[in-house]
């Protein structure tokens, strides 16, 4: 009788180091049906792959991307959005541009300037969206015009910047730093 012998290797892989994945594909020989794989994946890539076979546009305001995992091996592009963005946390509802993915939980900001100085507009913006240290280099300066109704203080901030010419940077820990381009 002859013995073999085994060797047992165990690998430990950290959890960060397992790739993130996510797979849609249409379901063959059906109509409009997609089979989704996805772990750990990020929601603003899922949501994207998902939107390309729904006729309307999603437009994503939500801060930062979070991941999930989901999986369906026959479901309906729509119902997929839907619970993708109901797993994530986040809320689906259509607006004026299409399906409007946004995070409930998100302050908004209501405003109405006109060649309002950017430093006050800035502060105003701090105050409703409840950001506590908001650091503006003395450089910046300027006006601007924006109507805001209930928007979701990120985009608030970013258009902000993007229109004024102005460089924003958003930390964690609610800390907002602006500076001159």
């Amino acid at each position: 009788m002859r013995a073999h012998g085994y060797a047992l290797m165990l690998i430990l892989i950290p959890l960060t180091a397992v790739a993130d994945t996510a797979v849609v594909r249409k379901v063959p020989n059906s109509r409009n049906l997609l089979s989704i794989s996805a772990e750990r994946a990020s929601v603003r890539e899922l949501i994207a792959s998902i939107s390309h076979h729904i006729p309307e546009s999603v437009v994503l305001e939500f801060p930062s991307d979070r991941t999930v995992s989901y999986r369906s091996a026959a479901v309906e592009p729509r119902a997929a959005l839907r619970a993708v963005t109901k797993k994530a946390g986040l809320e689906l509802r259509w607006g004026r541009r299409g399906w409007v993915v946004a995070d409930p939980k998100e302050p908004t900001v209501t405003i109405d300037v006109k060649d309002e100085p950017v430093v006050s507009i800035l502060k105003n913006v701090q105050k409703q969206c409840a950001i506590r240290n908001l650091m503006i280099d003395p450089d910046v300066q300027g006006t601007g015009t924006f109507l805001f109704r209930e928007v979701p203080c990120s985009i608030a901030l970013r258009t902000i910047f993007r229109s004024l010419g102005l460089q924003g940077e958003v930390h964690p820990g609610s800390l907002v730093r602006v500076g001159s381009r």
